[in-house]
């Protein structure tokens, strides 16, 4: 079957508009820095604790597109409990 070369054209335009408007409208997450001196005071005393204060620092402070909305408050909230 053959391909129209222009609707290729079009469809990677639409495509990179969206990519455009993805990333142009996106925002960052909550600022968060995991504190060494406290990890090294909890050490393994909390199960899972440390893991969670590390994966919430990687997310913290990272830029999600407009219509990646619902990581990006997946990301706030663990980061949100890891700061407590």
């Amino acid at each position: 079957m053959m391909v129209n070369p222009v609707a290729g054209l079009i469809g990677k335009g639409v495509m990179t508009a969206a990519k455009g408007i993805n990333n142009l409208f996106g925002k960052k997450t909550k600022n968060f820095s995991a504190d060494t001196r406290t990890i090294e005071e909890i050490g393994g005393s909390y199960g899972g604790s440390v893991a969670d204060i590390n994966e919430a620092a990687s997310k913290a402070d990272t830029k999600y597109g407009l219509f990646s909305s619902g990581s990006r408050k997946a990301a706030n909230r663990l980061i949100d409990s890891a700061d407590y």
